[in-house]
């Protein structure tokens, strides 16, 4: 199986960067990287020197820095996908910087357990479950989605409108089903990707396979940084 990683770094937060860079790189089995079945890209925008130093000493992981600080679902499509065409592999797996392997031992073998015993399920979209209520204005976003089949809103214990999705900093999606999607929906810029691709995923009939941090990550492990806009159709 071939898989794709791709990470975003932003800023001056070199302790935050090294944790997850270092988790990662202990996590990865050594030969998958050498024969490049596991492809690593990082971005990282506006990062501090000390971070700019650290990834160039890792040959094994494409780095690419700028000196801008681009939304993170523009950068996804129009710049880092040019770099590592996740169509050329099984799996594409998202790391916002905050997110990091807590069991590097044990968090690989873990993933491809899942993949490899739910594939009769057709497990395609993996991570952690997390809740949203739709804002005003969203739900007409996703009636508005070139992916939208049509299927209506889910409806929660207190009658609003909600969505379970796979939390934005760690999550997994098969490379066909992220065609299908055409994902990242060209619509999106910075905020409330990770939401709408789990209504995106519902809309198709296939299922979500939930993962817990007990298996060896941590995601949204920092306060929350940079930029900042409303969610995709919210007012």
């Amino acid at each position: 199986m071939r898989v794709a990683i791709y990470g975003l770094i932003y800023g001056d937060y070199h302790a935050m960067h090294r944790r997850f860079v270092n988790s990662l790189k202990a996590a990865l089995p050594e030969d998958k990287l050498e024969d490049e079945s596991i492809k690593v890209t990082i971005w990282g925008n506006q990062p501090c020197d000390e971070t700019d130093s650290m990834m160039r000493d890792i040959p094994e992981f494409i780095w690419s820095p700028t000196s801008s600080n681009i939304p993170k679902y523009k950068l996804m499509r129009e710049q880092l996908f040019t770099i590592t065409n996740p169509d050329d592999y099984d799996w594409m797996v998202w790391f916002d910087d905050d997110s990091w392997i807590s069991r590097p031992d044990v968090w690989w073998n873990t993933m491809m357990e899942v993949i490899r015993t739910r594939a009769k399920q057709n497990v395609c979209y993996i991570g952690e479950c997390w809740f949203w209520c739709w804002k005003p204005g969203q739900w007409k976003s996703v009636e508005e989605a070139k992916w939208f089949k049509g299927v209506p809103a889910r409806i929660d214990h207190r009658k609003r409108l909600a969505v379970e999705f796979a939390q934005g900093g760690l999550w997994w999606l098969r490379s066909d089903v992220r065609k299908l999607l055409d994902w990242p929906d060209p619509r999106l810029s910075h905020n409330g990707g990770d939401v709408l691709l789990g209504e995106a995923i519902r809309q198709q009939g296939l299922p979500f396979h939930k993962v817990h941090s007990k298996i060896g990550f941590l995601s949204n492990n920092a306060v929350r940084r940079g930029y900042r806009e409303k969610p995709l159709g919210a007012n």
